[in-house]
């Protein structure tokens, strides 16, 4: 039997060599912390079939977002939804889901999302948020806050653009978001 796909971290994939494995197509991997990283293992280790990244929170058992990694591809273009629900809500008041194109926090919910911390109430009353008007009972009542900064763009994919932790500046008034900058430079050739 061969292995014809695996699903690894960037750092793994990174020690692969797809042309020692014959019946080997393609790899996914789970989006690691350093963009710069991880489409440099993308895009030098992708094997035939390609190489996806995936959308995997912490406290879920699958992945969110599946999508291809390629050069024309923003680097934290992490694909569609694939497994649960995603929306992008403002990050000073998570009870207002933010229009498409919008940056906001990302939230998730689904069968296979934790039901909060074991033994750690105060950080499960923080992290995770129940009971909105604005969703469906089927699609869960508990919602997990990434602290990912995202926006939907209009083709359904789902962009991150920082830590809600990250480091924030004003210039002249305005709020600039640190990540963002670091992405738009690590996507430069």
């Amino acid at each position: 039997m061969e292995i014809n796909f695996v699903d690894l971290t960037p750092t793994v994939a990174n020690l692969l060599e797809p042309a020692a494995m014959p019946g080997f197509t393609g790899h996914s991997c789970r989006r690691d912390s350093k963009p710069s990283l991880y489409r440099q293992v993308g895009l030098s280790r992708a094997a035939p079939g390609g190489i996806c990244q995936q959308l995997w929170p912490n406290r879920s058992a699958i992945s969110f977002a599946v999508g291809p990694i390629s050069p024309e591809r923003p680097v934290g273009n992490v694909g569609k939804r694939l497994g649960g629900y995603l929306w992008i809500v403002d990050q000073e008041d998570c009870r207002h889901l933010m229009p498409i194109g919008c940056v906001g926090e990302l939230v998730v919910s689904g069968p296979t999302l934790a039901r909060g911390y074991l033994n750690d109430a105060a950080k499960t009353n923080a992290s995770f948020i129940r009971h909105f008007n604005w969703i469906a009972k089927e699609k869960g009542n508990i919602l997990y806050k990434t602290g990912d900064l995202a926006r939907f763009n209009f083709d359904g994919n789902v962009e991150m653009v920082g830590r809600k932790d990250y480091g924030q500046i004003k210039l002249n008034r305005l709020r600039i978001k640190l990540g963002e900058f670091e992405n738009a430079i690590e996507s430069c050739p």
